[in-house]
């Protein structure tokens, strides 16, 4: 086991453009990812203002889109924004200290 662990090379998988992102799980009543990379658009739709997550057609609360993160409980994440246009383009990540700070 802690070979396997040792040789094991993560490769994200990202569903194609097109295809649908995440899958409702009837047995969980919840939505789950089929892949590894989701392409998401963050707006202000819910009560009181609260930030919404659109993914493909799907518009998920806070608590729909936090679920949905339980599948991969355990594991790490990168947020990477951009504009709401540029969703489906691998960007060059720069590794600094923001211009903008106060």
């Amino acid at each position: 086991m802690e070979e396997m662990r040792r040789e094991y090379v993560h490769r994200p998988v990202e569903i194609p453009a097109g295809k649908p992102q995440i899958k409702y799980f009837a047995a969980g009543d919840q939505w789950v990812p089929r892949g590894d990379v989701l392409r998401c658009i963050i707006e202000d739709g819910g009560p009181d203002g609260e930030a919404t997550i659109w993914i493909d057609d799907h518009e998920l609360s806070l608590g729909e889109f936090g679920r949905m993160l339980i599948v991969h409980a355990g594991w790490g994440m990168r947020i990477v924004f951009v504009p709401d246009d540029e969703i489906e383009n691998v960007h060059p990540i720069e590794i600094r200290e923001p211009d903008d700070e106060p």
